[in-house]
């Protein structure tokens, strides 16, 4: 269907208008919601839909999901579907807002020809490149390899609800969905959920740049101890013992983050 079609035939509930006036959202950003029709779930029923099975430590407020049905014409086509967690707690329930633009543009991506994902695709490889001390963005990329799932579709939603200072190009291409951006940015910043997954993802990238550091200097300490080099030794200790306090500190917060949530979903 076309966008306009969408826009023509669905009956937004006005918590669904709520979420695309709140984000910035514009005409073609509106039709690509709607197109998801996004449904609230409550606690028990989003953990199924949404989360692995071992979902502790995995921070989410919804999902984007599609799965085939029949078309007008009987041909099989994938039909998209927006999830997003019911939350009445202060301190998380702006997430709805991020999370509703989020997956939005997740349909986009999808929707996408292969002429248009690839210059997506580009601009977001780009992008990267430019940032290479983000930890969050790293982390992103590292969890969707391990996870053998596309991580320039993650980061295009994330890219475009919670950056800015973007590429020219980049922040033309979310001008064809958003007519105010800055909006969802702002929720972002604020939103108690989106702001434990940016610290969640930051201290997974720093904790598995500190182990590798460390497995390296437990390397060379075993090699001074071995070879009677008293003074290597010495001279590599403290850094060590304070790189394990740094990983233990990291660490620490991330069981904190991880029983927060635990208890949030619960």
């Amino acid at each position: 269907r076309s966008d306009e079609a969408v826009l023509k035939n669905y009956q937004a509930p006005s918590e669904v208008s709520d979420f695309a006036e709140q984000t910035g959202m514009n005409d073609k950003g509106k039709a690509a919601l709607y197109r998801g029709e996004p449904t609230f779930l409550q606690g028990e029923a989003f953990k199924k839909k949404c989360l692995s099975k071992g979902y502790q430590g995995e921070l989410a407020g919804g999902c984007m999901l599609s799965g085939p049905m029949t078309g007008p014409l009987g041909l099989p086509v994938a039909k998209m579907r927006i999830y997003i967690l019911k939350i009445d707690d202060p301190e998380f329930v702006d997430n709805k807002y991020t999370t509703a633009a989020h997956e939005m543009l997740h349909i986009i991506y999808k929707r996408l020809d292969s002429k248009d994902r690839k210059r997506v695709d580009d601009l977001i490889e780009k992008e990267i490149v430019k940032r290479p001390d983000d930890k969050q963005i790293m982390a992103r990329v590292n969890a969707m390899k391990r996870l053998k799932k596309n991580y320039q579709d993650e980061l295009h939603s994330q890219f475009g609800t919670v950056y800015r200072d973007l590429s020219p190009e980049l922040e033309k291409h979310y001008k064809e969905y958003f007519t105010d951006r800055e909006k969802v940015i702002a929720i972002a910043d604020r939103d108690g959920l989106t702001t434990r997954m940016r610290r969640q993802d930051e201290l997974s990238q720093e904790l598995t740049e500190l182990n590798g550091k460390l497995t390296a200097m437990q390397g060379q300490l075993n090699s001074y101890k071995n070879s009677g080099d008293e003074a290597g030794y010495n001279s590599l200790i403290s850094q060590f013992n304070s790189m394990v306090g740094q990983y233990n500190t990291g660490a620490a917060e991330v069981r904190q983050i991880n029983s927060q949530m635990i208890q949030f979903y619960k």
